[in-house]
This record gives structure tokens, sequence and C-alpha cells, in this order.
């Protein structure tokens, strides 16, 4: 069979030569190395209906891009104190004004609903700015209110949350300078015994992609140069040490480009074959006759529908959703047998990150 085999290739060589030169040469504009897309398009394409649906949510409620600003003081009255709640109420109003920002969600925009003694509802703010500040009736208010306490204020009265959301048709391109800007907003006001912490899908997104391409820049030279060496120490030949590198070249240019072309979702079928649950090369049969379906399959796999059905939460909603099947709480999701759950993640082909977290039912 090889023989045959390497006699089909030698006779067919030029054509494939020119076949996979060509497919290099076509991946090209794939294979950007110095911009990371982070857009829903590296899942799926404008086309498919599931991105159809997300456009016209976002259309019609505004988009999940979002900064998480939270605010920890050393104690309940240092958070409660004025001079905290007037910081939040400035920084509030300094960040709506960042470009690219479409709304800030804190306790300086928070309203809450009381009742009247005759029956009525009264609607405000939670810190009405017409007059002084009352630290004591702020405190009290937020931690009455249920949509506020453990939203907006953890429930010891020792952090606050500001939601930032964005037009999601401008921040990408200036995602780090506007995030930038917020940093200098809050961070030269911040009270004496409050800390800021930052977080949420954009902080993320931007911190992912800085250091991947800062390790990309640091790490590429020095690799480049062991593989050259070592290339040459096996040849002793600069000529096939050139070849040998044209051919490692055109290999990546077809990789980069096939997994833009397939996005992520390979992701899923090549971990099934590494972490042993599938013979090399058999994963995509036993796919086809569905042992990974949530329904009859010998080993459910993405019970929750993943990142394409439920939004891409960086892998927080698989550890949700493996929680809720061991706990036996899945409802029309829960499967059989759910004593133990594995949750795996990768971070793209430029960082090599994995991570694995197995949950196990008490």
């Amino acid at each position: 069979m090889s023989v045959r085999l390497a006699a089909w290739i030698y006779q067919w060589r030029l054509p494939l030569t020119a076949f996979i030169i060509a497919g290099a040469l076509l991946s090209i504009p794939r294979a950007n190395i110095t911009h990371i897309d982070n857009d829903i398009t590296a899942w799926c394409s404008k086309q498919d209906p599931v991105y159809q649906d997300y456009e016209r949510f976002r259309a019609e409620f505004g988009g999940t891009r979002s900064l998480i600003i939270a605010f920890k003081a050393e104690t309940p009255d240092v958070l409660f104190a004025t001079d905290t709640l007037a910081f939040i109420q400035r920084v509030t109003g300094d960040i709506e004004r960042v470009e690219t920002v479409e709304r800030v969600a804190s306790l300086a925009t928070a309203t809450i609903v009381e009742a009247t003694p005759d029956g009525g509802l009264d609607v405000h703010r939670l810190i009405d700015d017409s007059g002084p500040i009352s630290p004591a009736d702020v405190r009290r208010r937020a931690l009455a209110d249920d949509l506020i306490r453990g939203d907006l204020v953890s429930n010891d009265a020792t952090v606050t949350a500001l939601v930032v959301t964005f037009d999601e048709n401008r921040i990408d391109s200036v995602r780090a300078g506007v995030i930038q800007r917020i940093h200098d907003v809050v961070d030269p006001q911040l009270p004496r015994g409050v800390t800021a912490f930052y977080n949420g899908s954009l902080e993320i997104s931007e911190t992912y992609n800085r250091v991947t391409l800062a390790n990309q820049q640091r790490f590429t030279p020095p690799i480049l140069l062991f593989t050259v060496g070592a290339i040459f120490l096996t040849f002793r030949s600069w000529r096939k040490t050139l070849l040998s590198m044209i051919a490692v070249l055109i290999s990546v240019l077809w990789t980069l480009g096939l997994y833009s072309l397939m996005g992520f979702t390979y992701n899923v079928l090549s971990q099934i074959e590494g972490y042993g649950f599938a013979e090399a090369g058999t994963v995509g049969a036993r796919l086809a006759a569905g042992d990974f379906d949530r329904s009859g399959g010998s080993l459910p796999l993405q019970t929750h529908g993943g990142l394409l059905s439920e939004g891409y939460l960086h892998g927080m909603n698989h550890v949700y959703e493996a929680v809720e099947q061991i706990r036996g709480e899945a409802g029309h999701r829960q499967v059989e047998r759910h004593d133990t759950a594995l949750v795996t993640g990768q971070l793209g082909y430029v960082s090599g990150y994995s991570s694995a977290t197995v949950l196990v039912g008490a």
C-alpha cells in the first residue's frame, strides 16, 4: 500500500506541489498574526442564522461588550461614605462622556421604587443629586432593594460595581484607547481605602490580545533561530535548511488558513481525541453516529449548546452548565449520568494555552 501511495504521489508530484503552494498563497490573507479577531464571526459566518439572530437582538436590546469596574472598600462605612459616593457620581458622569460608551450602570444611575403611604409608587434615583448625600440612607435603600443588592452592591456592603456598555459597531477599533481613558478617569480619583478591579468581556479581550501579541514578538525570534539551527545541524546543508523552512512556512500558512475558515469549533473535536475519549481519526464518525448527543449519547458533550448557543462568556457558562448537570438541575438538558463533568478551555491557536477542570458531585 505504501509503495503504491508513494508511486502515485511521485507521478502527480508537480500538480500536487502546485496545489499545495497555491493553497498556501490563498491562505496568506487569513494568516494574520498581528491582529486577533475576537468578533463572533470568528465562530460563525455572517450568513449563519445564529449570527443573524445575534445581530437582530443586538440592534434591539444593545450589545454585550462590557467593562466591569468593581470598587472594593475596606469596610462598609468606607464604601458608603460621602466622599466615596461623590466619587462614584463623578466618575460615572466622566465615563459616560468617553467615546463609544453607551451607558453606565452604577449606584449613581440606579433607581429604586418605594411604596408611598397613599398606596402609590415613588420612583427616584438611589443617590439624590438635588441635595446633600445621606450615606446611611443610600446604604439602607441599596441593601433593601433586591435588584441592587447582589448586583450593584455586595451583600456585605463592601463592594460596588460600575458596569460600562459600549457601541459594538465602533469599540473594537478604539478598544485599547477607551479602556486606558477609563483607567485615567478612575484611578487618580480613588478615595482612600478603596481599590478598583477591572473585568468584563472588553477588558479580558484586550488583556488577552495584548499578552498574546507580546508573547509572539518575544518568543518567535528565538524559536525561529532554534528551528533553523536544528535543521542545519540535521542536514549540514544550507540548501536543505532553506527548503525545509519553506516547507514549514507553507504548512503554517495552511494551518492558519484552515483554522480561520473552520473557526474554533475544531478545538472541541481535537480535545475529544486529546483527552482519550476517541481514537485518533475516529471523532468525526462518532460525532455523526450521535455518541456525543445530549439524548442517548454515550458521552454527552456541550449539553448547553456551547459558545455558539449560549454566548461567548469565556467558558463560565460551561462551568455553570457542569454544576447544574451534577446537581441534577439542568431541566430538559439533564443527562442520565451526571456525577462527573469535564470542562475544558483553549484560548486560540496563537497563545497555545489550554485548561481543564474536573467537577465531581458530592
